[in-house]
Formats: C-alpha cells, sequence, structure tokens
C-alpha cells in the first residue's frame, strides 16, 4: 500500500498570536484520516513583538518554525516557508481562520483528479457564516467603478446606463450561490487557503517578492492562467476566515490595496489601464460622495415633512 502524501500547511504570522493560536489548535482537531495525508504544520513568525513565536515554540512543539526579525512581507514570507519544506503539497492558510471541518481531504482529491489544477481553495465565511467573495473573475476597470458607486445615490440615478450591481455580481459570480455541492473554476482565488503541489512551486515558483501587500495572489493567479492552469474553488468544504488581523484596517490599509491594484493593472493591463484606476476611479468616488451630500438636505426636509403629517394626523 502506497505512502499517504505529505502536507504541510504553511502559516505566516504578524502579531497575531490568539488567532494564530486558535488557526493552529483548529488545524490539529480537524486532520484528515492518517491513510489520507500526513499533515504537518510550518510556522514564520515575521517581526512580531507579542510573543507569537514563543508561543507556538512551547504550545505546538511539532510545528516547525522560522523567526524572521523583520517583517519580510506576505510574499517574502511565503516563499521562504515553501522553498524549505519538504512535504509534496503545501497547505498556504491565513493565520486567521478556523478550521471546523477537514478541507484537507475534499482539496487534495481535487488536485489528484485534474493535473491542470494548480491550486484548489474551500469556500469561506465570515464567523457569523456568511459566505466570503472569494472565487473572482479577473477584475475589470468597470467593476472598480461599480465598487466605488455601490449603494450610492448616483448608481441609482444612472442604473440604466451603468448597472453597478450587476457588474459586480458578475465578477463575484462563483460565490453568490449558497450551494455546497458543486466546484467551480474561477479566474482567481483568494490565498487565504490554497492547497498547492510543492512541484508546482519548484517549476513555477509561488509570488512574487516585490508586490508589497495584497494581489500578490491575483498576480500569481493571472500568471497561472497564462500557462494554462486552472483554479478550483471547492464550494463543498467550508473555512471561517476572521479577516485584516494582521494587516490592520482603516486608511492605510486601503492605499495598501490600492497601491497593490494599481500595480496590478499596469503589469496585466497597461500603464492606461494603471492610470485610469489611479485617476478616474478616485474621482467616480468623489463625484458619487458628493451627489450624495448634496442630497442629504432633501432627503432630511423629506423626512421631516413626512414625520410633521404624522403629528398632524395623530
Amino acid at each position: 500500500m502506497p505512502e499517504p502524501p505529505s502536507i504541510e500547511a504553511l502559516i505566516v504570522s504578524f502579531n497575531t498570536r490568539d488567532t494564530l493560536r486558535d488557526a493552529l489548535t483548529s488545524l490539529r482537531g480537524h486532520r484528515p484520516p492518517a491513510d489520507v495525508a500526513e499533515v504537518r504544520i510550518g510556522v514564520l513568525d515575521n517581526g512580531s513583538s507579542d510573543g507569537s513565536a514563543d508561543m507556538v515554540e512551547q504550545e505546538f512543539p511539532d510545528a516547525r518554525l522560522l523567526r524572521s526579525t523583520v517583517n519580510l512581507g506576505f510574499a517574502r514570507a511565503n516563499n521562504q516557508l515553501a522553498r524549505t519544506s519538504t512535504a509534496d503539497y503545501l497547505l498556504l492558510l491565513n493565520s486567521d481562520v478556523l478550521l471546523t471541518e477537514d478541507i484537507v481531504t475534499p482539496l487534495l482529491r481535487t488536485l489528484l483528479d485534474d493535473p491542470q489544477v494548480i491550486a484548489a481553495g474551500p469556500r469561506l465565511v465570515y464567523p457569523d457564516g456568511q459566505v466570503q467573495y472569494s472565487a473572482h473573475r479577473w477584475p475589470t476597470l468597470a467593476y472598480e467603478f461599480a465598487l466605488v458607486l455601490r449603494e450610492r445615490r448616483l448608481a441609482r440615478m444612472i442604473r440604466p446606463l451603468f448597472d453597478s450591481q450587476r457588474i459586480i455580481d458578475e465578477v463575484h459570480e462563483a460565490t453568490l450561490t449558497d450551494q455546497r455541492a458543486d466546484h467551480r473554476t474561477p479566474d482567481f482565488l483568494w490565498a487565504t487557503c490554497w492547497l498547492i503541489r510543492r512541484p508546482d512551486v519548484i517549476d513555477h515558483g509561488l509570488f512574487d517578492e516585490t508586490w508589497e501587500m495584497y494581489d500578490e495572489d491575483l498576480d500569481f493567479c493571472r500568471r497561472a492562467r497564462q500557462r494554462g492552469r486552472t483554479l478550483r474553488y471547492v464550494a463543498s468544504t467550508e473555512l471561517v476566515h476572521i479577516g485584516s488581523v494582521s494587516s490592520g484596517t482603516g486608511d492605510a490599509r486601503r492605499r495598501l490595496m490600492k497601491r497593490s491594484r494599481r500595480r496590478y493593472y499596469r503589469r496585466h493591463q497597461g500603464p492606461v489601464a494603471a492610470g485610469l484606476y489611479a485617476a478616474a476611479v478616485p474621482a467616480v468616488e468623489l463625484l458619487a460622495r458628493t451627489v450624495n451630500v448634496a442630497s442629504q438636505p432633501r432627503i432630511l426636509y423629506a423626512r421631516t415633512r413626512s414625520m410633521l403629517r404624522g403629528r398632524r394626523a395623530s
């Protein structure tokens, strides 16, 4: 009987000690059967100051622990973990996930069934069970415009000419249905959780280390598709993803996301697309905000009149 394949779960952590502990505990509690795969754990602490590395060393002594004195960035840190692994398969995991079931078996079966699939990922949900839009078609400038217009008054005004919600739904199509039985082949999968063959990483590399943060997975998927490979969204298995634990929130995070998306457009669609993303999308967003603000006095007036009529009637 052949030996089961080895899989190493690779987790990069930056100041996420508590969520990292939960992630590792859940991974330990939801391993696949021993005859399906041997699962190992590899953690790279990305220059944390919260004692994450010490926690891993003390509470998970079986994990392979790499310590960095500086933050290497998401791409470089994952690449280092992947390069130093000896497993047959690599399970890339964010440090802010929780396994509630065995995700390895269905992801592994997907790769075994189709050699063209370079990476497989599960359905991602928030802690409250809401599905995350983690499987996409390629983003377009129309999609970027739709995102900044969504749920704004300007979007309603121009809907006959530009239906923002329809454009967004088309990009998110793979994750809109709540069916867990079928698998889909999107253009792009979030790297929150990927199962990938290590030989593919050796042959083609993983992430571009010049990427600052965000969209390095989008760039990888684009390059993989250019080589004729596909991604697989395995909707039949589910993973809880908390989100934005180590990257933070607010303006700094949004600026970082926008820089990365601009770089994506420049690399894969050219300087004109990158320039339009950098200039036209913020202009449309500002216009949408202005229309919203301009409409507030009229909305307030209408609501006040309605309230006064109600009082008179009573």
